[in-house]
């Protein structure tokens, strides 16, 4: 990690005395109120304490949000000094100590929000996608990793993101639908498979659900994809990179999927759309 940069988090990231001494993670305490008395959470008094009290008293404690001005002075302390601060805080944007951090952040150069502090699409890897992306922007690095691309040729911009529901069977979706792409004026062709003709689903019994693939129709350029089964969240992923790189049908045609997989699906899903004039 570099000298110039400065990790923070606030109670609510449980990280842990370990991670905090391995990373040298400066830490911002909540104001706990317990009892009519004021304690900085996790140092005046601990997790296992408020319990205690709770168990005994039955008095629930109330946490006082740190407001903007707080959050401010609180980064001004590095920032000062030429540090590049990256804070973690866990919240909902209905959050007073969310909404608090987002704002400071907002006011001071060399604070950086990343997650659901900051992001429209609240998921794990987007937030650590950001991530990178900060800590590349501070090292003067040049970024690799994108949200979103606009393919050669087209002036619609297209998410990255995979968005993954963990059912069963499982749904996967990247890249835009076939409505969103006609609502944004592009013409396109769909390819479609049933996994029921999928030798992998036949053997695991897993045959319900389908690949569908939406394709730009001139330069036939993948530009999305909706999945619903079996390991579809482990194979969105490489239909994100094909969106990634502006990669027609043809070109993913030329990658060979092995028998029997899931992934056979796609492939068939490709030469379903080429089909289609």
């Amino acid at each position: 990690m570099s000298s110039h940069i400065i990790l923070s988090a606030d109670s609510t990231c449980d990280l842990g005395d370990e991670l905090r001494a391995r990373y040298n993670v400066q830490y911002y305490p909540f104001h706990v109120i317990l009892d009519g008395e004021t304690y900085a959470d996790g140092v005046d008094l601990m997790p296992d304490q408020i319990y205690e009290v709770y168990r005994e008293k039955k008095i629930l404690p109330k946490t006082a949000a740190i407001n903007t001005a707080e959050y401010v002075e609180y980064f001004k302390q590095w920032t000062d000094q030429g540090y590049e601060v990256i804070h973690f805080t866990l919240g909902s944007g209905l959050s007073a100590t969310y909404n608090n951090c987002r704002l400071a952040a907002q006011e001071l150069p060399g604070v950086y929000a990343i997650g659901d502090v900051a992001a429209r699409t609240q998921l794990a890897h987007v937030a650590a996608a950001q991530g990178t992306y900060v800590v590349e922007k501070i090292a003067g690095r040049p970024h690799s990793i994108k949200l979103e691309v606009v393919p050669n040729g087209m002036y619609v911009s297209l998410p990255i993101v995979p968005n993954c529901i963990y059912t069963d069977p499982e749904i996967a979706t990247v890249g835009i639908t076939e409505e969103i792409a006609r609502e944004k004026g592009l013409k396109v062709r769909c390819g479609h498979f049933s996994m029921r003709e999928n030798g992998k689903s036949i053997i695991t019994g897993g045959e319900n659900g389908f690949i569908r693939l939406v394709f730009e129709a001139y330069s036939n350029t993948i530009v999305g994809a909706q999945m619903m089964c079996p390991r579809a969240t482990d194979m969105i992923g490489e239909i994100a990179t094909a969106i990634a790189n502006g990669l027609s049908a043809e070109e993913m045609s030329f990658a060979m999927r092995a028998q029997p997989t899931y992934n056979e699906g796609i492939g068939a899903a490709i030469e379903d759309a080429m089909r289609k004039k």
